[in-house]
């Protein structure tokens, strides 16, 4: 009876570990993705007025300039992209907490026993 209500204790453990990990995980998505979202739309209204700008060079003085601030532009979009490798390992990272803590309190009351 004892190992019966343990092994019920942890199968519900695994169900509320699963529920907070997917919780914390979306919770984190959306906060990157609002982040996310922002930067882009900035990026894109900065790099499609640079590239207007530069179409309206009048000589070539405005061009190297206007050229420069194109490339300025598309390097902080490319930048912004590397960063959603690092958002993934943050979404990761959040959805293993709950995980790590109920398998930690596990390994720590059955080291009792």
């Amino acid at each position: 009876p004892r190992d019966q209500k343990e092994f019920t204790r942890m199968g519900q453990e695994k169900i509320d570990a699963a529920t907070e990990s997917a919780q914390a995980m979306g919770l984190q998505m959306l906060n990157i993705n609002l982040q996310l979202g922002a930067r882009v739309f900035r990026h894109m209204v900065n790099g499609g007025a640079a590239m207007v700008a530069l179409a309206a060079s009048r000589n070539a003085g405005q061009v190297i300039t206007r050229q420069a601030k194109l490339a300025h532009a598309v390097s902080q979009s490319a930048a912004t992209a590397a960063e959603m490798s690092q958002a993934t390992v943050r979404i990761a990272a959040q959805g293993l907490k709950p995980i790590h803590s109920r398998a930690t309190a596990n390994a720590r009351r059955l080291g009792k026993r």
